[in-house]
């Protein structure tokens, strides 16, 4: 058997690659032990180079997605420059479905079309003709594993390393939806593994205090009744592992809402695609959503502590500016932890794509082939929709702006859309600091006073130390005089602590506000910037 070298490079070092170590645990329970070398495109090229060339690997398989491509087009070249023996393949979402990889990437010896696991397993044993490994263009066959519970539990010995990274893990393959900007839909039905091995593996997760598990499951509910009992399962026991499931909101229903709205704080995290609220996009898009049950669920999930996540793509066709607009002021609507606004990808295989001239697409020639213009809307507007990107993903999703931005919204005539864009103009591309965000967000709402005691609050739950000069300090020594009397008096008493003054101030931090022309008091525990006590005085 000669040296192979399957190579994952990842997009940030917290991520884990689970296409290389599915490979390798497959082949493994067939004699063969496979090495894997995982990296990230952030990693100094020549550092990724050499860390490839120094296993002296004389087959080098790369995992291709999107953020990666650009990366590995140039390190096939120089390996064939250092290596010319070196035989190389390619495999993944972003090649399997590109019918000119062969013209853009002449160096490489071949392609694995589809899943990897039967056909990577068939060369090592020597076959030839092997559906999925494709020699150029025109040959353009798939493999497909059918029974997942064949592939062996893929990060075995390997968790205890893993438990401050995000671990990636299926409980499923295939969708049974077919929209037409995702390539997850050119593969036929679902296949998914026994509950009672998914139950199994999410003990090694949480026993192991794995601290995130996303699941790559496309629709984790398409099945209601499954769904139901892997939550459950999860929620039956006391566990520290967060889990992510990306879900369809609209085909929750009652009996799980129920469950999830019992589910702890950071146990449970949801991401539903909206993409657009437009059911002429959504139709294009072949995307059947029912949008009233859709919102009527996020908003049953509301006083959830759930962590939810919605999605937005920019770009769709039928969605001009003031379509996303709407889009984007309903999805925020519906209250969520994140809103994560995407831009249209016109990804290899995907039926918007090969569909590209009708509706007078223009994206980029490169990876990620973002849409830069379509009929329905044009460049310089998708530039203004990067800026709320950049600005919703500062303020809302770093979640330390939620006093503020609640005010805002309750009290300002202005909607979220129009707000975020202010923002993102004022942002532009600086790379701006915790404090030099709370400085531009003040400037907005600088003569209302009752906006900055609440952005103040976001502040001292978030930063220690001193308070920037834009917020009102009440410290005062008449204040002072005050606070300190009722930490003395009353302090360890309303904290339930069987403490000395001089103790328990080591680990209090307070603040004093005013709101309604009321001043309060503010305890704070110092570790974690919760807030212990509120207080008139």
């Amino acid at each position: 058997m000669k040296n192979w070298l399957l190579v994952a490079l990842n997009a940030k070092y917290s991520h884990t690659s689970l296409s290389v170590r599915s490979i390798c645990a497959y082949v493994k329970k067939y004699g063969f032990n496979l090495s894997f070398a995982e990296l990230t495109v952030n990693d100094g090229y020549f550092s990724i180079l050499e860390n490839i060339m120094k296993k002296s690997p004389e087959v080098i398989g790369f995992s291709v997605y999107i953020w990666n491509v650009e990366l590995i087009k140039r390190l096939v070249f120089d390996i064939k420059s250092i290596a010319p023996k070196t035989k190389i393949f390619l495999g993944g979402p972003e090649v399997s479905y590109n019918k000119n990889l062969f013209k853009e990437i002449p160096l490489i010896d071949f392609v694995i079309r589809g899943e990897g696991e039967i056909p990577v397993l068939k060369l090592l044993r020597g076959e030839k003709n092997i559906p999925g490994v494709c020699f150029s263009d025109s040959d353009f066959t798939f493999s497909e594993i059918e029974d997942m519970d064949n592939i062996p539990f893929v990060y075995e010995n390997e968790l205890e390393k893993l438990k401050n990274r995000a671990v990636y893990y299926e409980t499923s393959r295939g969708c049974p939806f077919r929209c037409a900007f995702c390539i997850s839909s050119l593969t036929e039905g679902v296949r998914t593994l026994p509950l009672a091995r998914v139950f199994s593996e999410i003990d090694r997760f949480t026993d192991a205090k794995i601290k995130r598990v996303k699941l790559v499951d496309r629709t984790f509910n398409f099945d209601k009744k499954r769904a139901k009992e892997i939550i459950k399962y999860i929620l039956s026991k006391k566990r520290e592992t967060c889990f992510h499931f990306e879900i369809g909101a609209d085909l929750l229903d009652d009996e799980l809402i129920e469950i999830l709205n019992t589910a702890p704080f950071d146990s449970i995290q949801l991401e539903a695609g909206i993409q657009s609220t437009n059911p002429d996009a959504l139709r294009l898009c072949n995307r059947a959503t029912d949008m009233e049950k859709l919102k009527g669920n996020l908003l049953k999930l509301k006083e959830s502590k759930i962590r939810i996540h919605l999605d937005l793509i920019a770009g769709l066709p039928k969605e001009d500016f003031e379509s996303f607009k709407n889009s984007f002021n309903e999805a925020y609507g519906m209250a969520p932890k994140v809103l994560q606004v995407g831009f249209l990808k016109l990804l290899h295989g995907s039926s918007l794509r090969e569909e590209k001239e009708k509706y007078n697409y223009k994206f980029l020639n490169i990876a990620p082939y973002e849409v830069l213009s379509n009929d329905f809307i044009s460049f310089f507007e998708l530039m203004q929709i990067k800026k709320v990107d950049n600005s919703v993903d500062a303020y809302l999703n770093s979640g330390i702006f939620k006093n503020s931005l609640k005010y805002i919204f309750l009290n300002k005539e202005i909607t979220p859309f129009d707000f975020y864009l202010s923002l993102g103009e004022k942002m532009g591309d600086a790379k701006l600091s915790v404090k030099d965000k709370f400085r531009l967000l003040s400037e907005f709402y600088k003569d209302d006073n009752e906006f900055l005691e609440y952005l103040k609050l976001d502040y001292v739950t978030k930063e220690r130390g001193a308070i920037p000069e834009f917020f009102n300090n009440f410290k005062t020594k008449e204040n002072l005089s005050l606070v300190n009397e009722f930490l003395r008096e009353k302090g360890a008493e309303a904290l339930k602590l069987n403490d000395k003054y001089n103790n328990f101030i080591k680990y209090i931090d307070f603040e004093i506000f005013e709101f309604n022309g009321v001043k309060s008091l503010y305890l704070f525990n110092r570790k974690t910037n919760e807030i212990i006590i509120k207080e008139n005085i």
